[in-house]
């Protein structure tokens, strides 16, 4: 999972960096295709190490992952809109998810798991 997440600090900071060029038009887009794809790969496989673990937050954790994946999905949507806004709402969006989600639930998760093993 770590890999994963590495993975999406890679991403965030791509945008970050086009944001500060001033090329998020050139990006953004992207930028919200590979979300997509990486939320359905990354947690497919952190909801399965859940189900493993028999995790009792599983099902929150699913509704959660769910609610980001709308989020991008509306995100990608609004494509059509400023590049720069877009770009600064996606942006956002991983930062919340960053700190917030991954620093706080998966690490209380992997905390549970790993006493489990």
């Amino acid at each position: 999972m770590d890999a994963q997440h590495r993975r999406l600090l890679s991403i965030v900071t791509s945008l970050h960096e086009a944001l500060m060029a001033g090329a998020a038009g050139d990006i953004v887009g992207r930028v919200l295709d590979e979300l997509l794809l990486y939320t359905q790969t990354h947690f497919r496989a952190e909801e399965e190490l859940m189900r493993q673990g028999c995790y009792a937050g599983l099902a929150d954790h699913q509704a959660k992952h769910a609610a980001l994946v709308r989020q991008v999905k509306d995100l990608r949507g609004r494509q059509g809109s400023g590049a720069a806004v877009l770009g600064i709402q996606t942006l956002g969006l991983l930062k919340d998810w960053l700190t917030g989600h991954i620093l706080g639930e998966d690490k209380a998760y992997g905390a549970v798991l790993g006493e489990a093993a």
